[in-house]
């Protein structure tokens, strides 16, 4: 569990290697515990900078993600496609050297998380080898990614953070 900034939970072994570093060999943490604002604190200290956290309390449709990461990435001209991709959102990240957090993922149906963590592999898979971009989910409970879709288990890394009293 994670309580204070001087834990490191993302870290993979004994050197500074961290797990998901590289979002092709790992489609992501999962933040979860905690209130909504202590996970994000959680997202800010743990991802390198710049981080595109993107709210998904009231999303209901898949492509409004990929809206979101967009309009965030400050890649407007994009959104005027005929057909938004996650493609699209894997380009903005790589050129702008950032990463990507979907906030309060187990807030959306369970066939929109599912269809959400598939394009969300799909987007790991799109980035290239040597890109050192990071995914990561924030949830109410853990383990909202691995219930979304069952193959992405052994590539999410689940975060607890300790309930404030």
């Amino acid at each position: 569990m994670v309580d204070t900034p001087d834990e490191d939970p993302l870290q993979l072994d004994e050197s500074d290697q961290y797990d998901f570093e590289h979002a092709a060999r790992g489609y992501g943490v999962e933040i979860y515990g905690g209130t909504p604002e202590r996970r994000q604190k959680a997202v800010q200290y743990h991802y390198d900078t710049p981080v595109t956290i993107i709210d998904c309390s009231d999303v209901t449709e898949p492509d409004e993600i990929v809206e979101k990461a967009l309009r965030e990435l400050g890649a407007e001209e994009e959104i005027n496609k005929m057909l938004l991709t996650m493609s699209d959102v894997a380009e903005q990240l790589v050129e702008n050297d950032g990463n990507l957090v979907l906030a309060e993922f187990d807030s959306m149906e369970q066939d929109l998380q599912r269809v959400t963590a598939q394009k969300m592999k799909n987007l790991a898979e799109r980035l290239p080898s040597r890109s050192d971009t990071m995914l990561g989910f924030t949830c109410e409970e853990g383990g909202a990614i691995v219930r979304a879709e069952s193959d992405l288990s052994i590539r999410v890394r689940s975060i607890e953070i300790e309930p404030t009293d």
